[in-house]
Parts: C-alpha cells; structure tokens; sequence
C-alpha cells in the first residue's frame, strides 16, 4: 500500500474511534496480544517472541498450549548469525523467519536483538550479534528488510545498553554522550533508518536514572525526532513502571505486567478524561499502531500467508550453521579429519547428545527437528568408523537437570517461566521477604556471599515454581545439597534433610500428570558457611538427560573411549544453564570439570579437536596443548549435519569471530575497569571496548581477535586502490582483490577499518567500518569495491550535538581480521565537515 494511502486510511480510521477505543489499543490483552478496535474490523496485534525462530505458543496464564501445531525452523542463534559475516544470508534468514511468522499468524516479530556484546558473562549474548556496532548494524539491517518482506513487523530490541542480564530490572546504565552514540545506538539507527523497523522494543533497565521503556531522551528526543522514526514503540514484557512517564515519554505499547493494572490502561483513560493528558498524546500513539498495521496489511485481503519447515527454510539454516563456525584454531593442518584414515573416534562431551532449541528463556521455540552433532557424525560416516560416545562430565553432579522454564509458569510480570525466590531474614520464611525475584532454576552456590546481613542459620530461601508438563511422564526429582532443605509438591511434604554435614543427594520417584498444575516449593537454611543447594530432576527416556542408572565414572569411561581410538571429538562448551535470559554467567569457566578433562584428555590421546558450542567466550587454560578448537555456537536444525560436514573436510570453514575473545576475564575491557555491576553500572572503558581496548598500547592482547577465523584454503589480498567520488555526499570507494590461492573451493571475509592519523579527540586507533564475504574457487580472484561514507570518518561531538570528521589524514586498513590489516590507504588532507544524521 502507498505511504500516502496508509496515512490517509490512518487518520480515518482514528477520527472514528473514541477515547476509550483509542485507550484500548496502548495495551496487552493477554500475554502476546494487544487490543485492536473490533467495531472498525481491526483485530488485535499479535507478537511472537523470535530472535531464531518464533516462539511456542502459550495459554493467557503463560504456561504452554498443549497439542499446538507451532513446531518451527530452529535457525542458528544471533551470535551465529554474526559469525557468518554475510548481509545476503542474514536477509534471506530474515526472509524465512518473517515467513514462519506469518506462517503461525504474528503480525509482530519481536527481533533482532542488537545489544553489543560487552562482556562475556551476559546471559544473553547468544542472542545478539556481536561487539562492533558497524557489523550488528550491517547485519541486523539485512535481517530487518528480510523479516519484513512477509507482511510482518520486526522489532528491533533492547533501545538500549541492555548490556547484562544481572540485576536487568532495574539496574541504572550511567554512559557517556560519545559512546551512547558510537557504540550503543548505531545499530538502532540503521535498523531505523535504512531497515525502516516497524516496530522498537524499550529495554528493562534504567540509563541515567530513567527506565528504558519510557525514556523522554532516548524514545522521544533521539528515535522519534531525531531519526524521524514513525513505527511504533513496544514495552519489554512489564518493563513499564511509571504512568506518567509511559503517557508523555514515547512509549506507544505497554506488554507483560499485571494485565488489570497496566499503566497505559486505566490510570491514562483516567488522565486524558481529567484533563491530565492532551488528547494528542494518545492519538500519536495510536496513529503509529494504526501505521504498522496497515503497513503489514493487517486485517485486509492478499497478505501474505507465509510458509514454515519448508526444505528452503531448512537448507537457510544449515547454511547459516556452516558459515558460522569458526575454525579458532588448526594446527598443521590438523583439521579436516580423513575418514578413510580413522578406524575408531572417539566422540566426548554432553553437547554432541543436548538439544538447545528450548532452553536460554523467551527466545526458547519447539523445533521441527534438531540434529545433534553426535547424529550429524553418524548420517555421514555410517559404518565406516566406529563411533564411541562417552560424556565425560556432568552438566549437573548426578545426572539431572533444572526444570526447563518453559514448563514452568511466569511468577511475575515479565511473563519468563522461571521461580519465585524469595529470601527471609529469619530462620524460616516468617513476615514478608526482603526480597523477591525471578530466576531459571533452585541454585544455592557454596561460593555466593551471605545475601542478607544476618548471621548463618538466621535467614532462609524459599523458591516457588507451578510446573506443567504436557504430557503423562514419570520424573525422579533430585536434591543435590547439605545442611537444612525441604520440598513440597502440592503441599505436601515430598523429601527433606536436616543438618546433613557434607553434600548429599536424594532422589524421589514422581508422577506427573499432563495438563495438571503442580505447585513445588524449595525451603531452604544453611547453617555452615560452605552450604549449597541444587534443585532438578531426571526425565527418564527424554532425549536430554542421561537415564539416572548410567555409570557414574564419566570422566573413566571418556578416557578410556579416548585411549583405543584413532582421534577424538571433544563436543563441549555452554549450555542453556549457563547462556540464558535473566541471568548472568557466574564465572569465565567451562562447566562441569570440562577444562580438567581436556588436560587429561589430550595427554591420553593428542589427536584431539575440541568443539565448543556456546554463545560466548570462555576461559581455554589448555588452548596451546590440542591441535584444533572450533566455536560452534548453538547452531540450530541442521547444526549437527553441518558440524560433520566441517570436521570432515565437506565444507571449507568462513566463519569470524563477531567478538574479542579475551583470555582470562579480567582482560575484557569492562572487568579490566571494574565497570560491571548490580545496581548501578558506569561503562567507564567509554569507547574503549572490544578491539577498541585491546589496540591500546597498554592493553592485553586477546586469545583470539575481533574477525579471527582460519580456512582449509589460503586467500591473499592486493592491489589496494582509492577511486575519488565524484558525489560530493561521500568521499570515494575503495578497491581491493582477493584471490584463493589454495586447493579447495572457500570464503573470505575482507574487513577494512578507519584510523584517524591525529585525532582532536580520544578515538579509537581504528573502526571497522566495511567489510564483504567472498566466495571463490582454487586459483579464482576478484576485485571488490568498499564504499566510503562521511560518516565512516567521523566522532559524535558531544558538545555541538552533531557527528564531525575532523580535518586531517585518515589511513585505510585492509585486512582478514582486527589484527590483521597488511594493506594501507592514506586519505590526505580531508577537510572538516559537521553532518546530522
């Protein structure tokens, strides 16, 4: 439909509502609904959760809907995506996401996320992109136009510096003027401006005193009038928390909370009868809804109907998996294993069995399929090797795991399945809590500090969770701890432990039936200062948790798999324990005892590839003693297919790192400056993040650089040029040639950075502000041309309000990563220029 044609049915469609009908659509009806106006034939708004793949479809209580046809494509994670390095297949993802969107009747996608990755501990950044806002913004812009192709609104989130999922409620951002601009908002920019995102998702933490969902300088003053966006503004899932602020400061859509007492329901009908509000506050609001509406085709004949678990969807994620894996590390050409040379592997680690599609919080779907690494191997050798599979070390001691949030209901406004923790200041839960939040799972760390200011024995944790599960199923709960614990299911007394001295374990046969509502509470007081708890269960024949009557001797069995076989596949890393929404990472480490196996490991057997999966860094304390390392992400449907096919040598790897890999935690910029936190977190590394602050002279190299990533094949790059625009509007383009001068078919991603010669101010010593992916046969080359822009050149003056490129020389690096930029251009003399947008 013509842009004048929507305005001119929107102002129509407006002049006929009343107050009350234009109240109506400012806010959720139910958990991903928001109220249309069904007397002018306009139905409600339905979101999806998406980032990957839209989300399993849930009642009005939050709990799943048994027996739904919403099985979809599992598409590899965000991170992965950003790995790949590749716009034309993060829009064709895009594509195929939009249309299994419209293939379960959303109108709203609730992606891309593009929340830089600052540090590694982030629960969530398998969802986002990566740490350089150039590439995010590049990549997520492809993947907005892709998703909206189909009818369906993208919403770009979280706007913004939700950088850390501890204390994310409510924790307060303090960021300068200059990095807010060059670090933080870039990609929403683009998204906005170039993708033309319909729809903005607002952020659960404060910056500098405000909470995101209703932030006059970043909703109203940066995205609505300085970017002229005219799409309409979603609240994170009960993000909202001031009336006042929710009507005046640019929110146009309240979602999650308690649905009888939304903000942006009563109290603003209340204000704009009394006078309080203008009307014109709520038809702003309402006029963008309307927009997006209409511009998706809403309500009307010929939209699109959309597709889902199509070959072409499939083949999409089995080529994002490929092209996402990153060959870390490859020791004389250690990797591609030759079949025809292995007569037995030896296939270790959790991860080679565990499916992902579920787990990591709002961004869990129910996949078609999900094909392991282990299956991948075994579909493509067969029989001819022998395939030993151990897991080598417990994700949880004993077997058992956390109650997936997705069978557990939503204990508050934020709609995440997940417990209720409540911690008393008293030996039992007497009075009301000091304090109250939602987490993914019962965990009590012997290592945590006392949570309240009482002495041991004094206060306790009480943990409450409903859990649902869809069909009949018999459970062994598990109780992992020492000192003083108690469970209730129903009420009722199910297992306790009273002064137990050192860690035990218990278990207790359960039946669940389907569809039924089960209460359980963990009660919790320690009275020695070494106490800990953990809470699970085993699923008995479900696909992600070894049988209970496993032997317990992993390690034994993984060693002893390692020394009769002709090499060995390391397949570990993260899980969704550790990568998940609502919490943070603990430590840089890898679970489960990984890093002591792998020394003992590649001591029994030295022919040893080491796969992680993961969305982030981890700490690699035996990264010089094995031969290879590839990072594997979580990468979604066919991910196990194509890992086989990398480790075997039937695909070249392309994949680079979207993120710095530090080598210990305390060499990320923000732990290096103490600048992470609860509560209140001053990004004082400023600019300096990622490869910004590892360029510094006095800053610790990483393990691996921002763009790192090896090949089967060898790629040179030459003949470096600069062709002088003739418009004015930018400087020029540059011209390089990329050859594979190896044996086998490949992809090159060719990066190119900024470095000013003599800043006015503190900058970076370069900027990534281009980069292409390159396919090319033995021997083929070719020249490829950069665009330069004015504002690939320039700062953000925070005292003139307006990007400027200084005057002065600009050098040009050309490279294959961060750290590897051999070709230089110098462009001399460049004047200085204000620009304003």
């Amino acid at each position: 439909m013509p842009p004048e044609s929507i305005e001119s049915q929107t102002e129509n469609l407006l002049a006929q509502m009343s107050l009350e009908e234009k109240v109506a659509l400012c806010h959720a009806n139910s958990p991903f609904r928001s109220n249309g106006c069904p007397r002018l034939g306009i139905s409600d708004l339905v979101y999806s959760d998406g980032p990957h793949g839209v989300r399993a479809e849930v009642a009005g209580d939050w709990s799943q809907v048994p027996d739904a046809d919403d099985a979809i494509t599992y598409f590899p994670v965000g991170i992965a995506l950003g790995a790949t390095w590749n716009r034309k297949l993060a829009y064709e993802f895009g594509q195929a996401l939009g249309a299994e969107a419209r293939a379960r009747g959303k109108d709203v996608i609730l992606g891309p996320g593009v929340n830089i990755v600052r540090t590694p501990l982030n629960g969530r950044n398998f969802e986002y992109l990566g740490e350089d806002p150039f590439h995010v913004a590049d990549t997520a812009t492809a993947a907005i136009q892709g998703i909206q192709e189909n009818d369906v609104a993208a919403c770009i989130k979280h706007f913004a510096l939700n950088n850390q999922e501890l204390d994310r409620m409510k924790v307060d951002v303090l960021c300068a003027d200059r990095p807010l601009r060059e670090l933080y908002l870039p990609a929403f920019e683009k998204g906005v401006k170039e993708g033309e995102v319909l729809t903005v998702m607002g952020a659960y933490n404060k910056f500098r005193g405000q909470h995101c969902c209703h932030h006059d300088l970043l909703l109203q003053k940066i995205l609505k009038k300085e970017w002229g966006f005219p799409g309409l503004v979603v609240s994170d899932w009960g993000g909202v928390h001031d009336a006042e602020e929710a009507a005046r400061n640019g929110l146009d859509v309240e979602m999650g909370g308690n649905l009888k007492e939304l903000f942006l329901d009563q109290p603003f009908l209340q204000g704009l009868r009394e006078g309080h509000y203008e009307e014109a506050l709520v038809d702003d609001k309402v006029r963008r809804i309307l927009r997006v509406m209409l511009t998706i085709g809403k309500d009307q004949t010929g939209r699109q109907a959309g597709a889902r678990n199509t070959p072409r969807h499939q083949k999409i994620a089995r080529q994002m998996a490929a092209e996402s894996f990153v060959l870390l590390q490859n020791e004389k050409g250690f990797l591609p294993l030759n079949e025809r040379k292995i007569k037995t592997l030896a296939v270790i680690g959790e991860n080679a069995t565990l499916r992902h599609a579920r787990g990591g919080g709002s961004s869990g779907i129910k996949a078609q399929y999900e094909i392991t690494p282990l299956e991948g191997l075994q579909e493509l050798l067969g029989d001819q090797v022998e395939i030993i599979h151990a897991k080598g070390y417990p994700s949880l001691p004993g077997n058992f795991s956390p109650i997936p949030t997705d069978l557990l209901e939503a204990p508050d406004v934020a709609g995440i399945g997940g417990w209720r923790k409540e911690l008393y200041a008293s030996r039992g839960p007497q009075g009301d809590p000091v304090t109250v939040e939602t987490v993914p799972e019962v965990s009590f760390a012997a290592k945590s500090p006392p949570p309240v200011d009482r002495p041991i024995g004094q206060w306790c944790i009480v943990w409450k969770g409903r859990i649902k599960v869809p069909e009949r199923e018999t459970v062994e709960w598990v109780i992992n701890g020492w000192d003083n614990w108690f469970v209730r299911i129903d009420g009722e007394p199910l297992a306790s432990v009273w002064n137990l001295t050192a860690p035990g374990m218990k278990r207790e046969t359960f039946t669940l039936e389907a569809h039924r509502t089960y209460e359980v509470s963990v009660t919790f007081t320690p009275r020695t200062e070494g106490a800990s708890l953990q809470f699970g269960w085993c699923r008995c024949g479900k696909e992600t948790i070894a049988s209970p009557n496993e032997g317990m001797d992993t390690k034994g069995e993984a060693l002893k798999a390692a020394s009769r076989a002709d090499a060995v596949l390391f397949i570990g890393g993260t899980t969704h324990m550790q990568d998940v929404e609502a919490m943070d990472r603990p430590d840089y480490d890898l679970p489960g005892g990984q890093n002591e196996l792998l020394e003992e490991l590649v001591t029994t057997n030295p022919n040893l590839t080491v796969v992680l999966l993961g969305g982030s860094a981890v700490r690699l304390p035996w990264q010089k003693k094995v031969p290879a390392i590839v990072q594997g992400w979580y990468p979604g449907s066919e991910g196990g297919r194509a890992l086989a096919d990398l480790i075997f040598g039937r695909i070249c790897p392309s994949g680079k790192l979207p993120f710095s890999w530090p080598a210990v935690l305390e060499e990320c910029a923000a732990h290096a400056r103490d600048a992470y936190r609860d509560e209140q977190v001053d990004y004082r590394e400023g600019l300096f993040t990622g490869y910004r602050w590892h360029d510094l002279p006095d800053s610790p190299k990483p393990l691996f650089p921002f763009g790192h990533g090896l090949s089967y094949t060898r790629f040179t790059l030459t003949d470096p040029c600069w062709e002088t625009s003739p418009n004015e509007d930018q400087p020029g383009k540059v011209k390089v040639t990329v050859q594979n001068t190896g044996e086998i078919a490949g992809a090159e991603v060719v990066q190119w950075y900024v470095a000013p010669t003599n800043p006015p101010v503190p900058r970076p010593v370069k900027e990534l502000k281009g980069f292409a992916k390159v396919f090319l046969q033995p021997g083929e080359s070719r020249q490829i041309t950069l665009p330069l822009q004015w504002r690939d050149l320039s700062f953000w003056d925070d005292q003139k309000d307006c990007w400027v490129v200084a005057s002065g020389d600009y050098q040009i690096l050309l490279g294959t990563c961060s750290d590897h930029c051999p070709l230089k251009l110098t462009l001399e003399g460049v004047a200085s220029k204000k620009l304003f947008s």
